[in-house]
């Protein structure tokens, strides 16, 4: 699930073609927050100060889309952040920062895999979360009510490089915590393994991992992602689909549109001797290639660094991850139903039906409205929250959604890729 996005900064002489294409996940629809910022065109021509305070764990929560979520500050206002490894600059949310009255200039520009989107630049952001305090002379600021849409949690800030690259963060998945700890005095504990990473371009960093025994390749740790995605250079060269059944398609929302991309199931995926099975993973369309110039062939989200406590220490090259058998084994949840859809005023409207799926079989197309489910009516949001649930559980019994002209089709939950 990922999308790949481009800052250009006002003033910059860099410049690059928006790529031609629509727009990446796995298959649920989700908000994807993977970032990349042009070269030459950093929000800040030093690293941001950042202060740590006295150690302690801060809870966080895991949104309906797959994203950490926390409790934080924007200039001392209370807010929301997502916590995002892959990307290379903070982002602040456009109407947060207009009803903060926070001055802005114009002239960034979004550009990515999903579209290209309008933004603006704002100056001395102070960012807060638990004993770290974050100083962003520069950050991007772009409109990120979609994700609200899609989550129903919408975040005031996407909390990017410059965080982990000045700290240690370590991220207890299990037990829904994180902490920030100083990157010179810190030490890994004992009971798991610790990785070397491939550091990317502007903080990001990437892990060596394997599909089925084939060759490693380079996965992007992105914890601003859900899924499991794998690009075209390695599908190709690996020949990952080639005979693999079934298979279908979905799509991802990022800023700037949408993307279609192939959904699939892999027996195995290994990060050294850590293994997952039966993993559902994506594969992007590169229409424009702007993928094949990519320095990673895949992306890592929250499905699978969910299963353990992952230690994020970026200024050395190194990850740490610790799990236990019982997490490893455990199903990847996945959509049984095919059917994406958005909230509106009291229906949820279809985005897109996947090919070979449940819905499609039982008649659901693109542009048609959800009234009802299961009998129950609501607001759009209600009508989300409740659709989402029943789509990635109750294999093999059916669900009842109401159309626009009041007929009911009954929908068979069924895997289908």
């Amino acid at each position: 699930m990922v999308f790949a996005t481009s800052v250009a900064m006002p003033g910059s002489e860099h410049r690059e073609e928006r790529p031609k294409r629509k727009s990446v996940n796995t298959m649920k629809l989700v908000f994807v927050l993977f970032l990349i910022v042009l070269s030459g065109c950093s929000t800040s021509s030093t690293p941001a100060p950042i202060e740590l305070g006295r150690e302690d764990w801060i809870s966080f929560e895991l949104t309906a889309s797959e994203h950490i979520l926390v409790t934080g500050a924007v200039n001392g206002k209370t807010t929301r952040l997502i916590v995002d490894t892959g990307a290379e600059a903070s982002l602040l949310d456009l109407t947060f920062a207009k009803r903060m009255g926070v001055p802005m200039e114009k002239g960034a520009r979004i550009i990515g895999v999903t579209g290209a989107a309008k933004g603006f630049v704002a100056k001395n952001i102070e960012i807060s979360v638990g004993n770290m305090a974050l100083q962003l002379p520069r950050v991007i600021v772009v409109d990120l009510s979609q994700f609200g849409r899609i989550s129903g949690r919408a975040p005031t800030v996407v909390l990017g490089a410059e965080v982990f690259m000045r700290s240690v963060v370590d991220i207890d998945y299990p037990h829904r915590r994180l902490a920030f700890r100083q990157a010179d005095s810190h030490s890994f504990p004992a009971a798991g393994k610790k990785f070397d990473l491939k550091l990317l371009k502007s903080g990001r960093h990437a892990v060596s991992a394997a599909i089925e025994g084939r060759a490693p390749a380079w996965y992007l740790i992105d914890t601003g992602s859900a899924g499991t995605s794998i690009y075209p250079t390695l599908i190709e060269r690996q020949a990952i689909l080639v005979g693999r059944a079934p298979i279908s398609k979905w799509i991802s929302l990022g800023i700037g549109g949408m993307i279609f991309e192939t959904t699939a199931s892999i027996s195995r995926f290994s990060i050294g001797n850590y293994q997952v099975n039966d993993l559902p993973v994506s594969a992007p369309t590169d229409d424009g290639g702007f993928l094949a110039k990519s320095p990673f062939e895949g992306t890592i989200g929250n499905e699978v660094l969910g299963r353990f406590r992952v230690i994020l220490d970026f200024s050395h090259d190194q990850m740490y991850l610790e799990s236990t058998p019982q997490r490893l084994s455990a199903p990847f949840a996945r959509n049984i139903i095919g059917l994406a859809a958005l909230p509106e005023a009291k229906t949820l409207k279809v985005l897109f039906v996947a090919p070979g799926s449940p819905a499609f079989h039982a008649g659901w197309r693109k542009d048609m409205h959800i009234t009802a489910v299961n009998g129950v009516k609501g607001t759009g949001v209600e009508l989300n929250a409740i659709f989402r649930k029943l789509s990635r559980t109750g294999l093999g019994s059916s669900v009842s959604l109401l159309d626009g002209n009041g007929h009911e089709r009954l929908v068979e939950r069924a895997r289908f890729y």
